[in-house]
């Protein structure tokens, strides 16, 4: 037996009648070179990743997986390596025999080279990548919503022409995160249940109507319940639905959910939802009809908690936002970016340029702005090639253009909102608090906000959620429907029926949910306009009487972005007053800009 062998089945505990795997394991170690050691090094961690480690010998199927992994891994080498640069190449075409030669070709080319003072042709360096890719016809209009109702215009003012108010319920304090229990995070998520129970039964006309869908039945029975998936790892399909109760209802048990008799549905885990269905056997609870959560009610419709309130806007105070001295029965212009504001190439922002430029050039009366502003995911600061502080790159690259912005729109008022991959921030969980910016204690009209966020912007409620769960719950969805649906506000459906902005259970990888604060994720009052930003195609959509917009990402790795441009007329003049009768969606332009 050679060393090699011996040395395999000794790594890997081999019996003469393993021969095949021995051999095959052999293979491994001359194929990628590597010692009897480190290949069960690799064995050890490709049998923790694909069977818990719960096989220790190699069998001759699990060598050729082994195999395959160690192909991936070393193609994965391959391209990460970097190119190798081209030998200098000598260029003989000019060098032409002459009668004064000796007879020594290299002697007379390298003669010639120094008498006619040339040098040797050298390969072409690579030319730079550019600062910033090349930009068509900028800020063009790609999207509308209601495009008949017209621009503001100039406006003849010297001071902010808004009222920004907080709402009481939609901002989030500083708090210490990492401190859960778990206990207290299953009550926080029992309590979810509760909550959309009590308003299905009541929108549904169930008063203590619910019953457990985990026990037999011999009739159709109404229940409440979240959507799981009955693996851990992989996506939710038709096949893989789980139903689980509450504590009250059925002392948090799971029962298989069958939705085959539905015609339409669309559910993603965490959900909580209602159905009218049967168990005849108990193992299966067979779903006939949906009972879907109603949406939170208008801050005008009156709330059964009081703790719900949140700021009551007088008849008195809308004519004054929208007739006073300061708007005139005017629009009020919103411009909405969200970050990434740098190319992937530097940290010179130049998309962040050109929007302060037009909002220097168009003057709105609010600027949002939505983070992340320093990303955590940005490719210098990933391969540690960036030698200045967060805090520093922001106070030398993003704060003096919000000055510069400031300085020359005198009626711009600037709201920013945090995100989870922004490295000014200290709370990388949601719902995060609004972030300390030393770089911009001296400014004044910037409004730095929470993570949700909720504001009354001339008495219209404004949400904003900075974290992309439209594509999440796109990624984890199942849905069916018998007709042709609209994807996106069905989307956005979700957040207003869960009323959560963030009701995806478990949440994606990267997000970081404190259970303790779920109330600060929670949508109590329906907004008017609901802000989400995605990766997902820029949107405006209509639901019920929300308007729900996704602005995009203003830079998108190398290539500009888009932004979204509100325009918000005033309410109907009734000869001294006003009505909230009339529907922002209906009084609102949407322009989705291409930068």
């Amino acid at each position: 037996m050679n060393p090699e062998a011996a040395a395999v089945n000794k790594a890997f505990d081999l019996t003469p009648a393993d021969k095949e795997i021995a051999l095959e394991l052999e293979s491994l170690c001359r194929l990628y070179k590597l010692s009897a050691k480190d290949l069960s090094y690799k064995w050890q961690a490709f049998t923790m990743n694909t069977t818990q480690g719960r096989i220790k010998k190699p069998t001759k199927e699990l060598a050729r997986q082994l195999k395959l992994d160690l192909q991936r891994e070393y193609e994965r080498k391959l391209q990460a390596r970097p190119a190798q640069a081209t030998p200098m190449q000598l260029d003989f075409t000019d060098f032409a025999p002459s009668a004064g030669d000796s007879g020594d070709l290299v002697g007379d080319v390298v003669a010639q080279l120094f008498a006619n003072n040339t040098q040797p042709s050298r390969p072409k360096p690579r030319a730079a990548a550019p600062r910033s890719v090349a930009r068509g016809q900028p800020h063009t209009i790609e999207s509308q919503h209601n495009p008949h109702l017209l621009v503001r215009g100039n406006v003849a003012s010297d001071a902010p022409r808004v009222h920004i108010q907080r709402s009481i319920s939609g901002n989030t304090r500083p708090f210490r995160y990492m401190f859960e229990k778990i206990n207290d995070r299953s009550e926080a998520l029992d309590e979810r249940i509760d909550f959309i129970a009590d308003a299905i039964e009541e929108a549904h006309g169930l008063e203590n109507r619910l019953q457990n869908p985990t026990r037999a039945h011999q009739s159709e029975i109404h229940a409440v319940g979240r959507i799981r998936c009955d693996a851990a790892e992989g996506k939710l399909n038709e096949a893989s639905l789980l139903f689980e109760t509450s504590r009250e209802v059925g002392m948090g048990k799971c029962v298989k959910l069958n939705v085959r008799q539905l015609d339409d549905y669309s559910l993603f885990p965490g959900q909580i939802i209602g159905f009218e269905g049967i168990n005849s056997t108990g193992q299966e609870f067979v779903a006939r009809k949906i009972l879907s959560p109603p949406l939170p009610p208008k801050d005008s419709e009156p709330s059964k908690d009081n703790e719900e309130k949140i700021i009551e806007v007088k008849p008195d105070d809308l004519y004054r936002y929208n007739y006073g001295p300061l708007m005139q029965g005017k629009p009020m212009e919103l411009f909405v970016a969200a970050g990434p504001y740098t190319m992937d190439t530097n940290l010179e922002y130049a998309p962040l340029h050109a929007l302060i430029e037009e909002c220097v050039a168009q003057k709105p009366d609010v600027v949002i702005m939505l983070g992340p502003f320093v990303s955590a995911h940005h490719p210098a600061i990933v391969d540690g090639t960036v030698d200045q502080l967060p805090e520093d790159i922001f106070a030398e690259k993003v704060a003096p253009l919000l000055a510069h912005l400031l300085e020359n729109s005198p009626i711009t008022r600037i709201l920013l909102v945090p995100h989870q991959d922004d490295l000014l921030h200290t709370h990388p969980v949601l719902p995060q608090p609004a972030p300390q910016l030393d770089a911009l204690t001296d400014l004044a009209r910037i409004e730095i906000l929470s993570n949700p966020a909720k504001v009354f912007i001339n008495g219209c409620l404004f949400a904003f959620n900075n974290t992309d769960v439209l594509k999440h719950i796109s990624g984890e969805e199942v849905s069916k429907s018998s007709a042709q649906t609209d994807r996106m506000a069905r989307l956005c459906r979700h957040l207003l029926e869960q009323r959560s902005f963030y009701p995806l259970f478990p949440s994606a990888p990267g997000v970081n949910i404190d259970s303790d604060r779920l109330t600060d994720l929670m949508i109590k009052k329906r907004p008017d306009v609901l802000v989400c930003p995605s990766q997902l195609k820029q949107f405006a959509r209509v639901v019920d009487t929300s308007l729900c917009v996704n602005p995009g990402m203003l830079c998108r790795g190398q290539a500009f972005g888009t932004y979204v441009r509100l325009i918000v007329h005033p309410l109907p003049n009734r000869g001294g007053s006003v009505g909230s009768d009339a529907n922002v969606v209906d009084r609102t332009r949407v322009d989705i800009i291409k930068l």
